[in-house]
């Protein structure tokens, strides 16, 4: 058999007891500060193509983009109602995102006779954090809640290309064009 604190104690002083632990251990749980870094936008591309010995072409193109953003709102309010249309959950919020996108492409090609190379790069990587903290009444539990969530949700792909187009027969009449793709998120 298990004691709990309502063999000893009457309700109202099981919620006081839970209420001043919590208060206790508050300060150990509660969310560090930070300063945030400046939103931060940057982006840049640049092409050439060379010509080579024997009429051959070799050209490039390069191209990123950098950005970080910050968005707070404080003294946020998230009421949730029921299918009757009363209000069930009532809190007041305060939070913090910061969204962070890093992309970029190399594109080469290179032509030598009747034949054409080209390979693309892609790349492209999000991450997203926030920090949110509720207060307010909580109807499942049926009374007031303090809660913190974090959230960090990260994604990234690359995909590679390349392509050939090649000009056959005597009289340059007819041609192939193939192509070879990859990708991963």
């Amino acid at each position: 058999d298990t004691l709990r604190f309502a063999d000893f104690y009457p309700p109202v002083v099981e919620d006081q007891l839970r209420q001043i632990g919590g208060l206790l251990l508050q300060d150990d749980w509660d969310l560090d500060q930070t300063t945030a870094n400046p939103i931060l936008k940057l982006n840049g591309s640049y092409g050439n193509v060379f010509n080579l010995e024997g009429g051959n072409e070799f050209g490039f193109f390069v191209a990123g983009n950098y950005k970080n953003e910050w968005t707070q709102e404080y003294d946020g309010r998230a009421i949730n109602y029921n299918a009757n249309g009363e209000a069930t959950d009532d809190f007041d919020f305060t939070e913090a995102v910061n969204n962070l996108d890093l992309s970029g492409l190399i594109s080469l090609g290179y032509i030598v006779g009747n034949n054409a190379f080209n390979s693309n790069t892609l790349y492209s990587h999000n991450t997203e954090s926030s920090a949110l903290q509720l207060d307010g009444f909580d109807n499942d539990s049926g009374r007031d809640s303090l809660q913190h969530t974090i959230d960090w949700v990260e994604r990234s792909f690359v995909s590679q290309q390349f392509t050939g187009n090649h000009i056959l027969g005597s009289d340059d009449d007819w041609g192939i064009n193939w192509q070879v793709s990859g990708s991963r998120a």
